[in-house]
């Protein structure tokens, strides 16, 4: 008889996951959905009309203002299924605090920047104790560098680490790169950190 145990994606890219690992004959890591490719051009077949079938099949089109509206919440994903729904849910509740039947921009924009506010906190310091063991600069400089990086390799730094366990680094492993999460691309560039260019197309 054989057994699959799921465990969540913060492990795998801990430091010392090769602890557990070994205990497994075989571990598998479930692939990001792409929703862009790796020069940040749109994926569309394969990423975003997958997501717009799954997002579908939960809700009706009619629900949203327009079809770029629903886009939005795709694109901005980054293929990460949770913050698609979790970004969804969020404008829909906002939606019906108004009595509106739609989810508009003005909804969406809502959304995202609470969406985007959630991932501020994972860049902060990080403390054990008392003591700064990794700066909020260190974390962001690696942000920098994955966002501008034309190749998206990962070096698996600390600081890399911790920012792909808490989703702020999105894993491509299908084709072994790795990018920003598209909200917090949006706080590099209101940061000033990096140029509009480099905002999800």
């Amino acid at each position: 008889v054989s057994s699959i145990y799921a465990f969540p994606i913060c492990l795998h890219y801990h430091f010392q996951a090769n602890l557990i690992e070994p205990l497994f004959d075989k571990t598998f890591v479930l692939s990001t959905i792409k929703t862009h490719q790796k020069n940040g051009d749109p994926n569309i077949e394969e990423g975003q009309d997958v997501l717009k079938k799954l997002l579908l099949k939960r809700m009706d089109a009619s629900l949203f203002s327009s079809e770029e509206v629903m886009m939005n919440f795709i694109k901005y994903s980054g293929g990460v299924i949770y913050d698609l729904f979790r970004s969804v849910n969020e404008a829909a509740d906002l939606a019906l605090n108004r009595d509106m039947q739609v989810i508009d921009n003005n909804m969406w924009e809502r959304a995202k920047y609470k969406i985007i506010d959630s991932y501020q906190s994972m860049i902060s310091d990080q403390l054990e104790g008392n003591i700064v063991v990794v700066k909020s600069s260190d974390y962001r400089n690696r942000l920098i560098e994955v966002a501008t990086d034309s190749n998206k390799r990962a070096i698996n730094t600390r600081e890399e680490l911790e920012l792909r366990q808490n989703l702020c680094i999105l894993s491509y492993n299908a084709t072994g790169w790795i990018d920003v999460h598209p909200y917090v691309k949006e706080l590099l560039i209101n940061g000033g950190y990096i140029n509009e260019s480099y905002r999800i197309k």
